[in-house]
C-alpha cells in the first residue's frame, strides 16, 4: 500500500482561509459605461449565457477583459490586429439609429428592423408598400445562410400595426392577413385578384385558423399588393401555398434566434471560472454548419441519439507530408432546468495525405457520432472544435422520448443513401446504423435532382394487430397537393419497428416537396403520422466525406455507464444503481463506473457498500477528488466522523475550495465538538458561495 501524508485539518483550513478565491467575491453592479455596453451596444447579439456571466463579474477590469474575449469569439480574422466583425457591428448600430429611429421614439437599434439589420446586415433589396387601405409595409430580401433551412433566398415582411408606430416583423404562424389591412371588411373587387393565386376557397388560399376577416383581408392584399399577399403566407419567394406558413414561421424564429447560434456560450462560463488567468490572445473562431439529429432504438432496446454535423470548412496543418486536424467533441445533455444529465468528450485525430486532400476539394466534410440516451425530455448540445485552427461549431436540439408505453412514431428522416449492411462482429456499429440498416442523412432534406432518395423512421410499441395488418401510407406533396402516393404493409418491415422505404425522387422535377406518412390500423384509422421537407435541387451538391465514429459493441459497459449517469442525475436511483452496477461488473477496473455506483448507493443510504465499491481505488488513484469526496460521505454517513474529516481534507487539497465539502467538514467538526473549526469551515464555504441561508443559520447557532 502506498503511503500518503495526511495534512492536519487545522493547517488545511488556515491556509485556505488566508485569502478568498477570485470566484468568491460578490459581483458589484456594472458601472454606467458597462451597463450601456450590455443593454445597448451588445444587446442584439449577446447570448443569454454571455449576459449571465457578464452580470456575475465583480469589477470593471474583469468586464473589460470579458468584452475583449466577447469580440475575439466573433473575429473572422483572429490572427490580425483588426476585428472586422466589431467594426461592422459599430457601423450597423449607427445606421440603425439613423434610419430606424424615424418612426418611433428612442434609438433605432432597439427596433425590430434595427435588430434584424444589426444581426443579418443590409438586405439585398427592399420593397416598400404604401397603398391606401394597407398598413405601411417593407419586404426585405436576404440570401440564405446555414441555419435557415435549405433555401438560397428568403424575405422578411415588416409592417406598421394600425398604420403607425414601430415596424413589426410579420410571423405567418402568429399573425394573419387582417394585421396588414387597415379595414379588413372593405371589399376590393379589382379584376384578376382571384386568378393571381391558384385555386382555393375564394380567398385564393385555404389556411388553417383563418377566419372570414382574414380571407377578405387576403383578397384586398392580393388585389392591391400581390407581393405582400405572398409574404403573408411564405418567406420563400415564388411559393405561396398555405403549407409554407409553418415552415416560414420556423424561419422567422430562426432569424430571431440567429445571434444566439453564432457563438457557443461555453467560453463565457470558462471565463467566469478562470477569469484570473484569462489570456485574451487565445480565441476560437465560430463556424456555421448544417446538421441532423435523430433518436432511434437499437435492436438491443437502447435508445441512441445520432447526429451529423457538416461544418462550413475544415482547416488542417501540414507536417511531414501529412495534413493534420485534431477534433474534439463535447456532448452534453441537459434537463429543462439546466441541470447537466450527461457529458462526454472525445478526441478525433484526422491525418490525410495529399491525394486525399485533393479529393476533399470536391467533397463536404461531415462528422457522425452518437450516444446512448434515457427516455424523457432533454436538450442536446454538441461542441465540435478543431484544436489545430481554434475553430469550432456547435449544434443544439430538443429531444423528447416518451417515458411510458404507448404507440409513437419517430420524426421522418430523408436519406441520400440507405442500405442493408452485414452485422458487425461483436455488435459494434457506426452512427446512423440501426441494426442492419445504414443511413446517410440528407442534411436539410436536400437531394440532387434525378437521384434516388430514401426515407427512414421507427414505430415504437406497435400492437400485435398493428404489426400484423397495419398499413403505411406514403405521400409526396408539392404546394400541398399529392404528386406521388403508395402504400406498404407494416408486416413487411421485419423487426416491426424500423421502416426504410425508397422514394421515387429520380423521376420528379426539382423543387420543394413535403413527405407525409400515415400509419393506419387494420380498420383504416390513422393512428400515427409524420411529415418532413424534401428539396430536389438541380444545383450540384458536393458528395459527403464522412468521418463516422465507431460505437462499442452493444454489451459494452460504456452504454450501462452512460445511461446510469443520466439516471443518477435525473434522481432515478434504482435505474441508476442497476445500470452502474452492470457497468462496474463488466469493467471493474474503471474508476468512473465504481464512483457512479457508489453515488447511487449513497443516495439509498447504503454507506458501507458505497465505501466497499470504491475503496480499492484509494490505493492507486490519489489524484481523484470525486473518490475522496465519496469516501468521505460514506464515512460520515456510517458515523466514522474523524475518518470523514481526513478524507474531506484530501478532497480539498485536490480541488481547492468546494462548498459542499466545506459544509460537510463543518458538520463533522461540530459532531466532534470543535465548534471553532466548524465555524471556520462554514464561513469559508460562504466566501465561495454566499447564497447559502442554511449555512448562515448554522453559524449563528454556534455563536
Amino acid at each position: 500500500m502506498n503511503k500518503r501524508t495526511i495534512i492536519p485539518a487545522a493547517l488545511i483550513l488556515a491556509l485556505a482561509f488566508l485569502a478568498p478565491s477570485a470566484a468568491s467575491r460578490t459581483a458589484a453592479p456594472p458601472s454606467s459605461k458597462y451597463k450601456v455596453w450590455l443593454e445597448d451596444e451588445a444587446a442584439a447579439i449577446i447570448t443569454p449565457a454571455e449576459r449571465d456571466v457578464f452580470l456575475k463579474l465583480s469589477g470593471d477590469r474583469e468586464r473589460e477583459l470579458f468584452i475583449e474575449v466577447f469580440w475575439k469569439q466573433r473575429d473572422p480574422t483572429p490572427n490580425t490586429a483588426r476585428n472586422e466583425r466589431r467594426e461592422e457591428h459599430t457601423r450597423r448600430l449607427g445606421y440603425a439609429d439613423l434610419v430606424f429611429s424615424r418612426s418611433l421614439p428612442g434609438r433605432g437599434r432597439r427596433s425590430e428592423q434595427g435588430r434584424i439589420y444589426i444581426t443579418l446586415g443590409p438586405p439585398l433589396d427592399v420593397q416598400k408598400i404604401n397603398s391606401p387601405g394597407l398598413a405601411p409595409m417593407e419586404i426585405w430580401y436576404y440570401q440564405g445562410r446555414p441555419g435557415f433551412g435549405a433555401t438560397t433566398y428568403f424575405r422578411l415582411l415588416f409592417y406598421q400595426p394600425a398604420g403607425g408606430g414601430e415596424f413589426k416583423l410579420y410571423d405567418p404562424g402568429a399573425a394573419s392577413p387582417k394585421n396588414l389591412v387597415l379595414d379588413p371588411l372593405r371589399r376590393t373587387d379589382k379584376q384578376g385578384a382571384q386568378s393571381a393565386f391558384q385555386a382555393g376557397d375564394g380567398a385564393g388560399i385555404a389556411a388553417p385558423g383563418w377566419d372570414a376577416l382574414d380571407k377578405q383581408a387576403f383578397r384586398n392584399l392580393l388585389a392591391i399588393a400581390p407581393e405582400a399577399a405572398e409574404s403573408a403566407v411564405s418567406c420563400y419567394p415564388g411559393t405561396r401555398d398555405a403549407s409554407m406558413i409553418q415552415r416560414s414561421s420556423i424561419l422567422v424564429a430562426e432569424v430571431r434566434a440567429y445571434p444566439l447560434k453564432q457563438v457557443d456560450g461555453a467560453y463565457a462560463q470558462a471565463f467566469l471560472e478562470r477569469k484570473a488567468m484569462v489570456d485574451v490572445s487565445y480565441s476560437v473562431q465560430a463556424m456555421a454548419n448544417a446538421s441532423s439529429v435523430q433518436v432511434y432504438r437499437d435492436p438491443g432496446g437502447i435508445f441512441r441519439v445520432h447526429y451529423a454535423v457538416a461544418p462550413e470548412r475544415i482547416s488542417m496543418d501540414s507536417f511531414g507530408g501529412q495534413f493534420l486536424a485534431d477534433w474534439k467533441t463535447t456532448l452534453r445533455l441537459t434537463a429543462a432546468d439546466g441541470t447537466t444529465l450527461y457529458r462526454e468528450e472525445k478526441y478525433v485525430p484526422i491525418a490525410l495525405y495529399r491525394p486525399e486532400i485533393k479529393a476533399l476539394k470536391n467533397a463536404s466534410f461531415q462528422f457522425y457520432d452518437s450516444a446512448p440516451i434515457t427516455p424523457g425530455p432533454c436538450t442536446l448540445n454538441v461542441l465540435l472544435e478543431n484544436t489545430v485552427s481554434k475553430e469550432f461549431t456547435s449544434i443544439t436540439a430538443a429531444i423528447a422520448i416518451p417515458a411510458g408505453k404507448g404507440l409513437w412514431m419517430s420524426p421522418l428522416l430523408v436519406a441520400r443513401r440507405a442500405a442493408l449492411v452485414a452485422p458487425v462482429p461483436g455488435g459494434a456499429t457506426r452512427s446512423f446504423q440501426i441494426g442492419e440498416i445504414q443511413i446517410d442523412p440528407a442534411i436539410d432534406g436536400l437531394i440532387p435532382a434525378r437521384e434516388k432518395a430514401a426515407l427512414f423512421f421507427q414505430v415504437h410499441d406497435a400492437s400485435p394487430a398493428l404489426r400484423a395488418a397495419g398499413i403505411v401510407e406514403f405521400s409526396l406533396l408539392r404546394e400541398g397537393r399529392p404528386v406521388r402516393s403508395f402504400r406498404r404493409s407494416f408486416s413487411g418491415y421485419k423487426d416491426g419497428r424500423s421502416v426504410l422505404e425508397e422514394l421515387p425522387t429520380e423521376t420528379m422535377e426539382p423543387g420543394s416537396y413535403a413527405v407525409r406518412v400515415r400509419l393506419l390500423d387494420p380498420m383504416g384509422k390513422e393512428v400515427a403520422a409524420g411529415q418532413t421537407a424534401l428539396v430536389l435541387t438541380d444545383k450540384p451538391l458536393l458528395r459527403p466525406w464522412i468521418a463516422a465514429q465507431p460505437n462499442p459493441p452493444i454489451e459494452d459497459a460504456y452504454y450501462n455507464g452512460a445511461l446510469g449517469r443520466q439516471y443518477l442525475n435525473k434522481k432515478d436511483i434504482e435505474m441508476a444503481a442497476q445500470e452502474l452496477s452492470l457497468a462496474r461488473y463488466k469493467k471493474p477496473e474503471v474508476l468512473d463506473y465504481a464512483l457512479g455506483y457508489a453515488q447511487a448507493l449513497l443516495a439509498r443510504g447504503e454507506f458501507d457498500p458505497a465505501r466497499a465499491a470504491v475503496r480499492k481505488f484509494a490505493e492507486n488513484s490519489g489524484d481523484s477528488f470525486d473518490l475522496y469526496w465519496i469516501l468521505g460521505q460514506a464515512a460520515q454517513g456510517a458515523g466514522r466522523t474523524k475518518e470523514a474529516i481526513e478524507l474531506y481534507q484530501r478532497a480539498l487539497v485536490l480541488n481547492g475550495d468546494v462548498a459542499p465539502v466545506l459544509n460537510a467538514m463543518g458538520d463533522c467538526f461540530l459532531k466532534t465538538g470543535d465548534r471553532e473549526m466548524a465555524g471556520q469551515a462554514w464561513r469559508k464555504s460562504l466566501s465561495v458561495r454566499p447564497d447559502q441561508p442554511d449555512v448562515r443559520k448554522k453559524i449563528e447557532a454556534i455563536k
